[in-house]
């Protein structure tokens, strides 16, 4: 946690991702055709999203990554593959009063857009790839505790 007006860092918040394969940097001028650049842009884990959804509760999507062999029986099925398609792969870290809280939940299929306070955020929903529809549609999920 950073002080925007000073630049100073106040304090770390500690968390561990149950998955998050990552994969060694390159240089900036690494060969785009080359494995390792195919590995780290399409296959390395990473952070998403850091939402504020209100009542003390912030949560952080994130990609878990790939393996190769994975990236490649996904690519063979579809040639236009993206690891934004992988839903599987895409988790969600809950905090309350910035500690996380130990279970991780799956990621709505859309896309998260933004915190609505009180303990809720808006999703995105996916289009039908069935029909062509003249709306978007949105779901707003709320946070809630087990007593």
């Amino acid at each position: 946690v950073y002080d925007l007006a000073s630049r100073t860092k106040l304090r770390d918040i500690p968390f561990e991702h149950a998955a998050f394969r990552s994969y060694p940097p390159l240089p900036l001028d690494a060969n785009p055709e080359s494995p390792d650049y195919v590995a780290l842009t399409h296959m390395s884990a990473r952070n998403m999203k850091l939402i504020d959804a209100g009542a003390d509760f912030w949560l952080m999507q994130y990609f878990q990554g790939m393996s190769e062999a994975e990236y490649t029986i996904a690519k063979e099925a579809d040639e236009d593959f993206s690891w934004l398609k992988k839903r599987d792969k895409m988790k969600i870290i809950l905090f309350k009063e910035g500690k996380p809280i130990k279970t991780e939940l799956d990621a709505p299929s859309g896309n998260l857009l933004f915190g609505l306070g009180e303990g809720s955020f808006l999703v995105q929903d996916p289009p039908n790839p069935d029909v062509e529809e003249e709306v978007t549609r949105y779901s707003i999920y709320q946070i809630t505790e087990d007593e």
